[in-house]
């Protein structure tokens, strides 16, 4: 699905369809298999199938949020639409990974499971190996209650999956036993039900061409693809390096990560901007730690705020990350000459330099403001609001490389709308 994705969206950004068919038609197998009983539920595999099914959307969203492929409205947005289902899916998954890796959130409530014999001993002799290793128990270590040692088990199984793969000598067994954990659990275990798992493969609205499934309710208006206010973005690994990725030479432990995203306008006069973007993953977790530095500032501050002015700037600075560096000009390199100084520094004949010595011209005094030395009450400087933290907050999760964001938030839309926008154009 991955290699008929990358030869259906080639670099230039044209769509193959006979390549786009084929590797929805992978993809959409290959999530089918991932959601089934079992692959065990593999929320990691889930979360990328339907990440490069967001991406075979991209040029035919962006094209439709241009206005290069026309739509009878902005509500018949068909890729788009399906973008958007791709990355609320995405970001489902996540959460559900998330949920999963936190075993303790389930494993109380997994206590009256019926566990298959050859699960529970396999988890009890990893259980004792691991104390060996250690040279003593952790905490309750083999002692710990059944479902609780399964449990854990079953997590560090499935954290294994990704390196295992499909084909290597005991991949199968591996997966059978996350299986057979899996099934134990669905039918047993509401919280992981509920918490960690798909109730049935994720669906995507119907593609271009396709009647939708069942009628609309008579008199109810279209829903509309991109609700205003909306930010659907989510970040992933990709399995081969993005055609846009910038690498140098000396770049040799740089490693991209792909942003995938729709982002509203706030503006129903301004199309929302869709598109495939890709970052070195090292500075992106730079700046989320510089994200979560600022937030935990604002929240500390409490009512009071920090300078208004300083998370500006910093908003500032974030925008301009996102955006990108501009690329080189060739014009302004071409035929560009070097100008020697003159021995003077470039002051003309006669001209003297009045700050040589750091201060003003000599018999000068600086000119004094009456009134502002006359009034000693100075303005305070605006301070940030709740408002603002709770923008540092969404801004911390969306630019997490191991998830992204998705909601409404208007002034998340008014941050990184204008910045996309520059950097797909």
């Amino acid at each position: 699905g991955h290699v008929a994705r990358r030869a259906a969206v080639g670099g230039d950004g044209f769509v193959d369809a006979t390549h786009h068919a084929a590797a929805e038609k992978a993809l959409t197998a290959a999530l089918r298999w991932s959601c089934a009983p079992d692959a065990g539920h593999d929320r990691v595999l889930i979360r990328a199938c339907l990440l490069e099914l967001a991406a075979t959307q991209v040029p035919d969203a962006a094209a439709e949020a241009t206005g290069a492929k026309k739509v009878a409205s902005p509500d018949d947005a068909k890729a788009t639409a399906r973008l958007v289902a791709c990355l609320k899916h995405a970001a489902k998954a996540a959460k559900m990974r998330d949920a999963f890796a936190e075993a303790h959130a389930f494993a109380d409530a997994a206590e009256g499971t019926s566990w298959p014999e050859h699960v529970a001993e396999a988890a009890s002799e990893e259980e004792d190996a691991r104390d060996a290793d250690r040279g003593h128990p952790k905490l309750e270590g083999a002692d710990a209650p059944k479902a609780r040692l399964v449990v854990r088990s079953f997590v560090r199984l499935v954290g294994r999956l990704p390196a295992i793969g499909l084909f290597a000598p005991g991949s199968d067994l591996a997966r059978s036993r996350a299986a057979a954990m899996h099934s134990a659990l669905i039918e047993s275990c509401d919280a992981y039900k509920t918490q960690c798992c798909f109730e049935e493969t994720p669906a995507l609205p119907p593609a271009d061409g396709v009647e939708p499934a069942g009628e609309p309710e008579e008199g109810a208006p279209p829903p509309r693809v991109v609700e205003s206010g909306t930010v659907a973005a989510q970040w992933h690994e990709p399995t081969s390096e993005p055609p846009g990725f910038r690498r140098k030479k000396s770049d040799a432990g740089k490693r991209p990560v792909s942003l995938v995203f729709v982002v509203d306008s706030g503006d129903e006069a301004v199309a929302a901007v869709a598109g495939e973007v890709s970052f070195d993953v090292k500075e992106v977790r730079e700046m989320q730690r510089a994200v979560k530095v600022m937030r935990k500032e604002l929240v500390d501050a409490g009512e009071g705020g920090v300078a208004k002015e300083r998370a500006d700037a910093f908003l500032k600075r974030f925008a301009e990350f996102i955006e990108g560096p501009a690329p080189p000009d060739p014009k302004r390199s071409r035929g560009r000459v070097s100008t020697p100084m003159p021995e003077d520094g470039g002051k003309g004949d006669g001209e003297e330099d009045a700050n040589d010595e750091g201060g003003d011209p000599p018999g000068d005094e600086p000119p004094v403001d009456e009134e502002a030395a006359g009034d000693e009450t100075q303005q305070p400087p605006a301070m940030t609001t709740e408002e603002d933290a709770a923008l540092f907050s969404a801004l911390e999760a969306f630019v997490s490389p191991d998830g992204g964001f998705v909601g409404v938030n208007p002034a998340l839309c008014a941050l990184l709308h204008p910045a996309l926008a520059k950097r797909v154009s």
